[in-house]
């Protein structure tokens, strides 16, 4: 692949670290590779959890980079999580010559085979097992995958190099992880190419037009439209790690409720020390994004901090665990992901 006429989209949430692969693939490019590249970010709210897309365009030194808006077509898209492959929006304006780069379990032969898509080269890494067993950071496992996909085995060299120089000064341990991660993550990127010699479009971006505009937008600029999570997962930013309660050791403080940023804890009216209380039910994984706040500011260690599977949710309180595991994420979340 010539990688000095690329348009890159990486599909990811606030917490995993896709803005700043996206200014290293920029800055990189720029600076080590003599190529015009340029970059950006769009999200909403700055909050883990919340939806993100990086924009990367690269150019050879007789082309300028022009357009400063968000890739609509783009040659690699970058999904930092499996359920996203099921997802519409995060797919739109791939084609028949598009790589995918794809954070999931699966070998990227089985996703194709799961998708049934004919065209198409898929990448595909098993992040979770290096950020479970050896606390990599999951952006730098991608960027070694998507350096897989540029298909030019010189490239690892000159990334490595340039996050080196990043970390070397402020933090030489952060760096070796870091370098660490990139490297695993290229070798053990799985890889089922299929080369297209016609572009298609598979799925068109889509056009969203508001209902509100300057003749019929209510005074102030207010949105009248009810907030509702009831839909709401954010399980997809979760590295890993999740709390699991354990119900005879809570003292129900309400400690735990009261530091979570997202009303992750439920509660039911009953008794505790033969005293009328509000008691403690457990995190309801849906919405949790695996902070762990609530296990440091827990006074009894009934929140203690424990590795995601189907065996550590299957003990849990509070919410069903059938409906919060990983197999609940993987074939359930947006639609998404690969049935077992």
């Amino acid at each position: 692949m010539n990688q000095s006429n690329l348009d890159i989209k990486i599909e990811s949430v606030g917490g995993m670290g896709a803005n700043l692969i996206g200014k290293i693939l920029g800055e990189t490019a720029a600076m080590k590779l003599g190529i015009h590249a340029s970059n950006f970010s769009s999200y909403g709210s700055e909050k883990t959890g919340s939806p993100v897309t990086a924009h990367v365009r690269f150019r050879n030194e007789h082309d300028s980079i022009l357009p400063n808006t968000p890739v609509e077509y783009p040659d690699i898209l970058v999904l930092f999580h499996h359920s996203l492959l099921k997802n519409t929006n995060a797919l739109a304006g791939i084609t028949t010559q598009s790589s995918i780069v794809v954070n999931s379990p699966h070998h990227a032969s089985a996703i194709r085979q799961f998708l049934r898509w004919e065209s198409c080269s898929i990448y595909s890494l098993n992040c979770q097992k290096y950020i479970t067993s050896d606390s990599l950071p999951i952006n730098m496992l991608m960027l070694g995958a998507i350096l897989k996909s540029l298909q030019d085995e010189t490239l690892l060299s000159v990334f490595c190099d340039f996050v080196k120089d990043m970390f070397a000064s402020k933090n030489p341990q952060a760096m070796q992880k870091n370098i660490l991660a990139i490297q695993l993550g290229y070798e053990n990127t799985t890889v089922s190419v299929k080369n297209s010699s016609k572009r298609t479009v598979l799925f068109q971006p889509a056009r969203h037009v508001s209902e509100y505009g300057y003749a019929n937008t209510p005074i102030g600029g207010i949105l009248p439209s009810l907030g509702n999570t009831a839909e709401n997962n954010i399980s997809l930013s979760r590295n890993g790690f999740i709390p699991e309660f354990i119900p005879e050791k809570c003292i129900h403080c309400g400690l735990c409720d009261s530091t979570c940023p997202d009303m992750v804890f439920t509660f039911r009216e009953g008794e505790y020390n033969n005293r009328r209380a509000m008691i403690n039910c457990g995190p309801d994984y849906r919405y949790c994004k695996g902070c762990l706040r609530c296990v440091e500011v827990c006074p009894t260690q009934a929140l203690i901090s424990k590795k995601e599977d189907v065996e550590s949710l299957s003990s849990s309180h509070g919410a069903d665990p059938v409906i919060t595991s990983e197999a609940f994420n993987s074939e359930n979340v947006m639609e998404g992901g690969l049935n077992e």
